[in-house]
């Protein structure tokens, strides 16, 4: 499930409230109101056409991919920390103990990169921005903290 179309608001505030409710259904979202991010909407975003507070409040982490039943995430904007929890059990009931999920790790809060606690799972890989693990076989849930390094 996504949420389109929202977002007719330049208010950070407004914007990390409604992605708070977001995270907390678990839902995606299109923010659609270009014109509140980037001012000059004919000019190439960056620098001063675009709203930095804005940017920082719909810029945050989540996992696009999970290898089973996710149970929640947080996004904890004033710390930069992400949790996020999912059960290995695939929504079909089969285990996905060996399977890869990913996390969207946005460079805007991790300039200095992210450091990363695990259970249940073991990193795989990792760049500036995507980090993958592989759940653990045995493991019945997965534990996942991103902070700032």
């Amino acid at each position: 499930m996504i949420n389109s179309e929202w977002g007719a608001t330049s208010d950070p505030q407004v914007v990390e409230r409604q992605t708070r409710e977001f995270d907390r259904y678990m839902l995606g979202d299109v923010f659609w109101d270009y014109r509140n991010l980037i001012p000059d909407v004919k000019a190439q975003p960056g620098g001063k056409n675009e709203d930095p507070a804005l940017l920082s409040a719909l810029e945050r982490p989540y996992p696009p991919v999970i290898a089973g039943t996710p149970s929640g995430w947080h996004w904890d904007s004033a710390s930069d920390t992400f949790t996020v929890q999912y059960s290995t059990q695939l929504p079909d009931h089969r285990s996905g103990a060996g399977l890869k999920s990913e996390i969207y790790i946005p460079l805007l809060h991790y300039p200095e990169g992210y450091s990363v606690s695990l259970t249940g799972a073991s990193m795989v890989s990792r760049t500036a921005s995507v980090l993958w693990l592989r759940n653990k076989p045995g493991a019945k849930t997965v534990n996942v903290t991103v902070t700032p390094r």
